[in-house]
């Protein structure tokens, strides 16, 4: 009966260890495939929030050109408007500054008719004085 003890256990060794390694190749397969899912896991995950990203972005700048385009134009049209005046306004000082011009020279001419005025008033003057002794 010892024998047969010991033909068990070497037979119960023999059985275990075709379990184990049995045990052994299921486990480094299963190990594999949920690796494998973890990484489709996460390159999916990693696509979804880049997708989401763009999403967000795009959408950003659509708010950004429909809020801020609108100013943009209007801040172009004012500007525009602006040099226009600017324009305008520049004509109008220099049509400004020659009747000026104009005006200065008319009374420097008037100052001087006034003068030769004066003076031949003070001739008459004296003749007239001189007239009146006679």
């Amino acid at each position: 009966m010892a024998i047969c003890i010991d033909e068990l256990k070497i037979n119960s060794n023999q059985e275990n260890e075709e379990l184990i390694f049995i045990l052994d190749t299921n486990f480094e397969k299963m190990n594999h495939s949920l690796e494998l899912a973890i990484e489709q896991l996460s390159k999916g995950a990693t696509e979804e929030i880049i997708k989401a990203l763009e999403t967000v972005i795009q959408e950003f700048n659509q708010e950004l050109q429909s809020s801020f385009g609108d100013n943009f134009v209007k801040l172009n049209e004012a500007v525009i408007n602006l040099l226009k005046w600017q324009e305008n306004y520049k004509t109008h000082i220099e049509t400004l500054d020659q009747k000026l011009e104009l005006s200065t020279t008319s009374i420097e001419k008037s100052k001087e008719s006034l003068e030769i005025i004066s003076s031949k008033n003070e001739d008459v003057f004296r003749v007239y004085t001189n007239l009146e002794k006679l």
